[in-house]
């Protein structure tokens, strides 16, 4: 389980934390595909859930740019395999419209079904 104490947490991790990413990205990631790799990214004005949510990914992190009120951002990703293993563990807890993305970033869908 993520603590402060210990910021990066065993995969796959708890079942909380794993449910607690899942309503994060659910509400505030972007899957997508990049060059043929899949790709997670996350980003908003909370460093703390940044860091946490970097954490249980084991993924990388850090300041985004200011956005244009001025508020500093910041960015959890993940790519490539870390990023396979990590889509196909929340897909069974996302949104219908977020398993389309995971779908397509892992090349099992079709590119625009249900965007528009």
């Amino acid at each position: 389980m993520y603590t402060k104490s210990n910021p990066f947490t065993p995969w796959p991790p708890s079942q909380e934390d794993l449910l607690w990413l899942a309503g994060l990205l659910d509400g505030e990631g972007t899957f997508y595909s990049c060059c043929g790799q899949p790709r997670i990214e996350c980003t908003m004005s909370d460093k703390d859930t940044i860091l946490r949510a970097a954490g249980i990914m084991g993924a990388g992190s850090g300041r985004a740019a200011t956005s244009s009120a001025g508020t500093e951002m910041h960015r959890v990703w993940a790519t490539t395999t870390r990023a396979g293993v990590i889509m196909k563990a929340l897909r069974p807890h996302m949104s219908k419209r977020r398993q389309g993305q995971i779908d397509r970033a892992l090349g099992l869908g079709p590119v625009f079904e249900g965007e528009f």
